[in-house]
C-alpha cells in the first residue's frame, strides 16, 4: 500500500492497491497481471461460491467520521461488491457498472465510516462473483458532522449492550454504552429511522422517524419492556390445529399448532414515512368470521388497532384443515396515505426440532441474474431471504416457512437474525431493494386511504420440503396461473454453441439432424422444439417462414427469442420500433440517469412505445407460426423507477405485472412461454423459467444448476416447469455430460444447445447422439414432476442425491462433483423408501441392475453421475 502521489498532503487521495502483500486474499482471490491497472495488477476471483476476498488491512483515517472511497474496478457486467469496514454488523452493497470493460478500470465512488487510525476494509460477495478489483483510494479529510443520539432505559435506569439499527439513506449499528447512551457521528443529510433490536423487550416507541437531518439529534430516547406473560388481556383465537394468543394490552400476538409454538411476539409495523405498529396500549376491536375460499374453509380473525388516526388492520385467515395460515396488514385512514415499507409479521420464530447444528435459514435470490446462489445459512448468522424462506432442521427436516404468495405489488423480504440456540428473530418485509434486487432506488410508494400488504404464508410442516411445495402451490392458486398446459418440451436452442452464427442455412441443417439422428430415436415429446435465439432477425422474413414451415414438416415446432424491455443500442436518438419515441425518451430513469442491466439500458415497460413494439414483435411470431417464446431479461421490467408512464403505477413489481398481463394477453395459448434471465416469482404469467443464470458443460456448471435445484426444487411447484437451461456438451469428460443431462432433466424442460449443423464435428455429434438417445433416460425426462433434494445443508453449495417418487416407482440421482471417485451410501428411510424391503435397483446410463435392502451402496467416478430406478419386489 502506497500513496502513488508526488505529495502526500494529507487533502490528497491514498492510493491502496488490491494485491499489495499486506492485504489479506481469501482464495480463491488471487493476483492477476492487468496492463491497464494501476500497478500492473489486480485481484479476481472475489465473491461467488467460494466467496473469494480482499481485505485492506491498514486503511488510515485521521479522525472518526464517513469519508468518501474510490474504487477502481474491472468488470465485463454489471456486478456488485459487499464492502464491510472494521467488521461492522451492516455490509455496503455497491453495483459496479460496465463502464469501460473488462480489460479496463472503471472508478466508482462510496461513503464508508472509518476509526481515527488503522481500518480493515473487506471486500466480498457472498451471493455471486464480483468484480476484479484494482484499487481503493481514500481522501484523508472527514465529510460530515451530524449526529444522531439517546439513551435506552428500563424503569428508569440505563441498560447496556442493546444494539441500536439506523436505517434510510444511510444504515448502521452500534450498541448502547454502560449509562444506556448510543450514537451515530459524522451522518450525511438525510432521512432516517433509529430503533432498538432485542429480542427479550419491546421498545417504546418503536422507533423514530428523523427527517431531513442537518443538524446533531440528541433526544431519541427509548424506554425497553420485558414482554410480560400476563394471561389476563389475552384472546384466544382458534380453528383446526391452529390457535392465536393475542396480547390485548401489548398489542403482540403467538401462534401455535396443535399447541406447538410456532411464532412468539408478532407485531405489525408500517412507515407513513412515520412509523406505526401494533406494540402499545391502544383501543382493539377483534372480530371474526367465516371465510371460504379457494384455499378452504375457516375462520377470518381481524384485529383492529386504533392509533391517532391511523387504524392497522391484522387478518388472519385460518383454515380447517390446512397446514398454514395467511396473515396481512392493512393501514387505513380517513386522508391519503403513501407508504413503501410495511411488516405484516415482526417477532420470533420457534425453533426446528433436532440437533442445533442442523439448524439451517434459507436464503431465496429476486432473480437468476449474475450466477446468484441460493444459500442455507447457519443459525448464529443473520440472513436476507426474497419473497419466501424457510427455517429448518436439515435432520428432522421440521421447519416453517413464511412467505409472500402474491408478488403484483410489493418486493418482499423475509429478513432473519438468529442465535446458535436460541429463536430467530424474523421480520416479513414489503418493501424492500438493495443490489439483489438489481434496484438503486428504494422502493416506490403505494398511495390510498387502504394500504394492503401482501398475503403472508405463515405454515409449520413436519418436512419443509412438503412445506416449500404446498407455498409453491398456493402461490400459483393464489395469483390464478391459467396458462395453458404443454406438455414438457424436448428440444434444442441456437444460443448454445452457435449464437450469432445463426443463418437459415444453418437452422435448416439442425432441424433435419434431429429429425433424421435423434427424434426417431425418441427425442421427442411429442414433438421437439428448434429454437432461434438472439440473432434470428438475421434471417429474411422469407427464411423464416420458410424454417417455421420446415419444422412443422419434421414433426417439430419453430422457437424464437425476444428482449422487449433491455436496450443494447447506443444511439439513444433512435427511434423505438415503428413508433415515433426515441429511445432516450422510454428509458426507466433512476435519479434522472439511465439503469444500466446486463451491459444493457432499461426500458420503462409501461411506456406505449415499448408495448408497441411487444406488440408487434408478438404477432409477427405468431403469425410465423412459432410455437415456443423465450422472453430474456425480465428484471429490468421490474425495477424501481423515477417514475412510470402509467401513472396508476408507483412501484416495479406494479410495472412488471402490468406488463407480464400484457404480454399473456398477446401470446394467448398460442406459444409455450419460457422466461430466462427474470425474477424468481413471475406470478401466474409464464409456462417455465429458468432455475439459474446461463449454465454449460463443466462440471462446475453442472453443480451451479443443482445448488438452484437443491434449494428451488419447489418453483416447478409455482411455474408449469423448471428450466435447467440449454445442454450444452462441449469439450468436457463423458461422465461430465452424463452429470449435465441428467441435472437438467431432474429439474425440468429438456433443451439442448450443440452445434448440430453440418459445421458441427462429426465425432461430437456421434457423443452427442449416444448420449441424447438413451431412451430410458428420455423415458425419465418425459416426467413433469421436478426430483426433490435429499438433503439441503450444503450453504451456497449443491446437494450430491435427489429424489423421484412416481406411479409406485423411484428414482434417485446421486452426482459426484469432485475430482476424485467416490463411494457414498444413503439410507432407504432417507428416501422415503421402505426399511426390510427388498427393491429392484438398475443404473439407467449403464443398464447395471442388482438388488438392495435398506441402504443403496453407491461407487460414481469423478464428475459423473448415476441415476437409478427402484422398484420394490
Amino acid at each position: 500500500m502506497c500513496c502513488m502521489l508526488l505529495s502526500c498532503d494529507p487533502k490528497e487521495a491514498v492510493i491502496y492497491e488490491a494485491e499489495h502483500t499486506e492485504n489479506i486474499l481469501d482464495l480463491p482471490a488471487e493476483a492477476d497481471t492487468c496492463a491497464t491497472c494501476s500497478s500492473g495488477k489486480l485481484v479476481k476471483n472475489i465473491g461467488g461460491k467460494q466467496n473469494g476476498s480482499v481485505t485492506f488491512t491498514s486503511v488510515k483515517a485521521p479522525s472518526d467520521g464517513l469519508y468518501n472511497l474510490v474504487i477502481g474496478y474491472a468488470v465485463s457486467d454489471d456486478k456488485s461488491f459487499y464492502i464491510q469496514v472494521n467488521e461492522q454488523e451492516i455490509s455496503i452493497e455497491k453495483i459496479c457498472y460496465n463502464n469501460a470493460g473488462k480489460d479496463k478500470v472503471s472508478t466508482d465512488t462510496i461513503t464508508v465510516r472509518l476509526q481515527k487510525g488503522s481500518n480493515r476494509i473487506r471486500f466480498y460477495n457472498p451471493h455471486e462473483p464480483s468484480p476484479d478489483l484494482d484499487y481503493i483510494s481514500l481522501i484523508p479529510e472527514p465529510l460530515y458532522a451530524h449526529a444522531i443520539s439517546g439513551k435506552v432505559t428500563t424503569n428508569g435506569a440505563p441498560v447496556g449492550n442493546v444494539k441500536i439499527a439506523l436505517a434510510g439513506d444511510y444504515q448502521l449499528t452500534t450498541r448502547t454504552d454502560k449509562n444506556g447512551k448510543y450514537s451515530f457521528r459524522s451522518l450525511p443529510p438525510g432521512n432516517y429511522y433509529v430503533r432498538p433490536v432485542q429480542k427479550e423487550h419491546i421498545a417504546a416507541p418503536y422507533d423514530y422517524f428523523v427527517e431531513e437531518l442537518n443538524a446533531d439529534q440528541s433526544m431519541y430516547n427509548f424506554t425497553m419492556e420485558p414482554v410480560f406473560d400476563d394471561h389476563s388481556h389475552t384472546r384466544h383465537l382458534a380453528c383446526g390445529d391452529w390457535k392465536i394468543e393475542y396480547d390485548t394490552l401489548h398489542g403482540l400476538f403467538s401462534l401455535y399448532k396443535n399447541e406447538k409454538q410456532v411464532l412468539e411476539n408478532v407485531a405489525a409495523v408500517c412507515r407513513i414515512p412515520e412509523t406505526y405498529s401494533t406494540i402499545g396500549n391502544y383501543r382493539r376491536i377483534i372480530s371474526t368470521a367465516p371465510v371460504s375460499d379457494q384455499h378452504g374453509k375457516g375462520t377470518l380473525f381481524e384485529i383492529a388497532t386504533e392509533i391517532n388516526n391511523i387504524t392497522m388492520v391484522q387478518r388472519f385467515r385460518i383454515y380447517e384443515d390446512q397446514p398454514f395460515i395467511i396473515a396481512q396488514l392493512e393501514i387505513v385512514s380517513d386522508s391519503i396515505l403513501e407508504s413503501n415499507y410495511m411488516i405484516p409479521v415482526h417477532g420470533l420464530s420457534a425453533l426446528p426440532s433436532g440437533t442445533s447444528n442442523q439448524n439451517k435459514i434459507l436464503s431465496v435470490p429476486y432473480d437468476n441474474d449474475k450466477w446468484v446462489r441460493f444459500n442455507a445459512s447457519e443459525f448464529g448468522s443473520s440472513a436476507t431471504s426474497h419473497e419466501v424462506t424457510a427455517i429448518y432442521n436439515n435432520t428432522t427436516r421440521n421447519g416453517i416457512v413464511l412467505g409472500s404468495l402474491i408478488h403484483d405489488t410489493w418486493k418482499t423480504a423475509i429478513k432473519i437474525v438468529s442465535g446458535t440456540t436460541s429463536q430467530a428473530s424474523v421480520e416479513v418485509i414489503n418493501g424492500y431493494t438493495s443490489v439483489r434486487t438489481r434496484d438503486v432506488l428504494p422502493h416506490g410508494k403505494v398511495a390510498g386511504s387502504i394500504i394492503t400488504s401482501s398475503d403472508i404464508f405463515i405454515g409449520q410442516f413436519d418436512d419443509w420440503r412438503k412445506g416449500m411445495e404446498i407455498f409453491a402451490g398456493i402461490s400459483s392458486k393464489a395469483t390464478g396461473n391459467n396458462r395453458k398446459h404443454w406438455t414438457k418440451p424436448f428440444g434444442w436452442n441456437s444460443w448454445g454453441a452457435i449464437q450469432f452464427g445463426i443463418s437459415y442455412e444453418k437452422m435448416i441443417q439442425v432441424s433435419d439432424y434431429f429429425a433424421t439422428q435423434l427424434q426417431p430415436k425418441g427425442f421427442e415429446n411429442p414433438v421437439a422444439y428448434i429454437g432461434m435465439d438472439a440473432g434470428w432477425n438475421r434471417l429474411s422474413a422469407q427464411e423464416l417462414q420458410d424454417f417455421v414451415n420446415h419444422c412443422r414438416q419434421n414433426n417439430q415446432e419453430a422457437g424464437i427469442y425476444m428482449a422487449p424491455f433491455a436496450h443494447w443500442g447506443k444511439n439513444e436518438e433512435a427511434l423505438v420500433g415503428s413508433t415515433d419515441f426515441k429511445y432516450k425518451d422510454v428509458y426507466l430513469y433512476a435519479n434522472g440517469k439511465k439503469q444500466y442491466l446486463d451491459g444493457s439500458i432499461a426500458l420503462d415497460p409501461t411506456h406505449p412505445a415499448v408495448r408497441i413494439a411487444l406488440k408487434n414483435q408478438v404477432l409477427k411470431f405468431k403469425e410465423l407460426g412459432c410455437k415456443y417464446l423465450k422472453v430474456d431479461f425480465l428484471t429490468h421490467a421490474s425495477l424501481e423507477g423515477d417514475s412510470y408512464y402509467d401513472s396508476t403505477i408507483t412501484t416495479g413489481r406494479q410495472a412488471f405485472t402490468s406488463t407480464l398481463a400484457y404480454l399473456n394477453a398477446l401470446v394467448g395459448d398460442d406459444m409455450f412461454l419460457n422466461f430466462a434471465i427474470s425474477p424468481l416469482f413471475p406470478g401466474s404469467y409464464t409456462n417455465s423459467r429458468r432455475i439459474s443464470c446461463d449454465a454449460w458443460a463443466d462440471i462446475g456448471n453442472t453443480e451451479y444448476v443443482l445448488n438452484a435445484l437443491t434449494y428451488g426444487w419447489w418453483l416447478g411447484y409455482l411455474n408449469h416447469y423448471s428450466d435447467g437451461d440449454h445442454v450444452v456438451l462441449a469439450g468436457v469428460s463423458e461422465g461430465e455430460n452424463r452429470a449435465r443431462i441428467t441435472s437438467s432433466i431432474i429439474t425440468g424442460i429438456f433443451i439442448t444447445g450443440d452445434d448440430f449443423s453440418e459445421a458441427g464435428s462429426a465425432i461430437v455429434k456421434d457423443e452427442r447422439n449416444s448420449l441424447l438417445a438413451n431412451n430410458e433416460i428420455l423415458d425419465l425426462a418425459k416426467i413433469e414432476t421436478p426430483f426433490t433434494p435429499v438433503e439441503s445443508n450444503t450453504s451456497n453449495g449443491a446437494g450430491n442425491a435427489y429424489v423421484l417418487h412416481e406411479n409406485g416407482v423411484s428414482y434417485l440421482a446421486v452426482f459426484n462433483f469432485s475430482d476424485q471417485d467416490a463411494d457414498t451410501s444413503i439410507p432407504l428411510e432417507r428416501v422415503d423408501l421402505l426399511l426390510n424391503t427388498v427393491y429392484h435397483v438398475k443404473e439407467l446410463w449403464s443398464g447395471n441392475e442388482f438388488d438392495i435392502r435398506d441402504v443403496v451402496n453407491i461407487q460414481i467416478e469423478s464428475k459423473d453421475v448415476k441415476v437409478f430406478q427402484l422398484i420394490p419386489l
